[in-house]
């Protein structure tokens, strides 16, 4: 019995001792990965602020960073692509940009007959 005890136990360890480099020692740094200079990051697309919306005979404009724009024409680099009652469309390089206005609802508290 203790011989195949002996038996088993040789069979068990046997996988432990032949591939000792399996085992990763967690104290080890990891391997040098080799340096590359990390690429640039593309710029991120201008922020715009947009004021005013206006259509007019047909005819839609807006205010963006203080300048009247209508659609097709450029400010900062990018072009007015859209103008709609809610929202301004610009394109600037491979980025589109929805500009929207805030809704401000005006609220008139009820006021009781005198």
């Amino acid at each position: 019995m203790p011989l195949a005890f002996l038996g088993i136990f040789a069979v068990l360890a046997a996988p432990l001792q032949a591939a000792p480099e399996l085992l990763a020692d967690p104290m080890r740094p990891p391997a040098a990965a080799p340096h590359t200079e990390p690429s640039a990051p593309p710029p991120p697309p201008s922020v715009f602020d947009l004021r005013a919306i206006k259509i007019e005979r047909g005819r839609a404009s807006a205010i963006i960073d203080g300048q009247v724009v209508t659609e097709g024409s450029e400010i900062n680099g990018a072009k007015v692509l859209k103008i709609t009652r809610e929202q301004v469309v610009i394109v600037e390089g491979d980025h589109t940009i929805e500009l929207k206005l805030l809704k401000n609802e005006i609220k008139r508290r009820h006021q009781a007959p005198r």
